[in-house]
């Protein structure tokens, strides 16, 4: 989403020249944009997690009961929310610091080799895990959130987890 949302988070002249004329604070107008972006967002975490997130508590179900099964959504459903702000937030402050780095227009012409650069950097990093960088990639770090929230873990496999998730709380 936020690769996709690249063009748009940031004003550019022809939203300043619209706005500009209104009588519209521009706090009024940047919290108006903060509203859309976190709506946007929270409805492709829905849409893209709402299979998983309604049949994988029943999993948790045949284990250990209904509130394990409760426990198991709302961790399932915490540590999607999570990750998917962490990765937003992330390309904000990618195309943040490559706005305030680069002059205008050289900024719009690199801009979309970096949204696609982004993209494709998000790919790979999701398919093609090299085997020693677990410890590194944000996907792994919200998957152990996740098995955290969702349950008392129990002998190497908590040990293995509980730094993993805190690096997914700090993130």
């Amino acid at each position: 989403f936020a690769v996709l949302a690249w063009n748009t988070v940031l004003p550019d002249r022809r939203d300043c020249l619209i706005l500009g004329l209104l009588p519209v604070r521009t706090r009024t107008v940047f919290l108006a944009k903060v509203a859309a972006i976190a709506t946007s967002l929270g409805v492709a975490i829905v849409a893209l997690n709402i299979f998983t997130g309604l049949s994988f508590p029943f999993l948790a179900l045949s284990g250990g009961g209904l509130m394990a099964a409760l426990q198991s959504f709302a961790g399932y459903w915490l540590a999607m929310a999570a990750a998917g702000i962490f990765v937003c937030c992330g390309m904000l402050a990618l195309q943040g610091v490559a706005a305030q780095l680069l002059p205008y227009r050289l900024f719009l012409r690199i801009s979309s080799f970096l949204q696609l650069a982004a993209f494709f950097v998000l790919l790979a990093a999701y398919f093609l895990k090299p085997p020693g960088a677990v410890p590194w990639l944000p996907s792994s770090w919200f998957f152990f959130l996740q098995q955290q929230l969702s349950g008392p873990l129990r002998g190497e496999v908590a040990i293995a987890v509980h730094p993993l998730a805190a690096r997914a709380l700090w993130s």
